[in-house]
């Protein structure tokens, strides 16, 4: 559940079927590993509490602050040709 992790809430969107984007207008004060992990350890409690479900997840993520000149979809293809990453290295496939 993305419900009730620090940094996440207002600030979750659906992108449409299970992808998701979380954004910040400032990555000041944002440690995306901490947050990562707090939906890790989320997403291992309902899959504990649940049997048979098996919820996995994949993240990327970008920071812009080394690139002002991007506009917002630069950022978002960015983060989302990180999350393939992750998925690849998970899975060994993607797309």
């Amino acid at each position: 559940s993305l419900n009730g992790i620090n940094g996440i809430e207002n600030n979750c969107y659906r992108m449409g079927g299970d992808e998701f984007i979380v954004l910040f207008p400032s990555m000041k004060g944002v440690n995306l590993p901490v947050l990562y992990d707090n939906l890790q350890k989320n997403i291992d409690r309902t899959n504990a509490r649940i049997p048979n479900l098996d919820i996995s997840t994949a993240y990327g993520f970008c920071d812009n602050s080394s690139h002002p000149e991007w506009k917002s979809s630069d950022v978002y293809r960015e983060a989302d040709a990180m999350m393939y990453q992750h998925k690849i290295a998970m899975k060994g496939t993607a797309r």
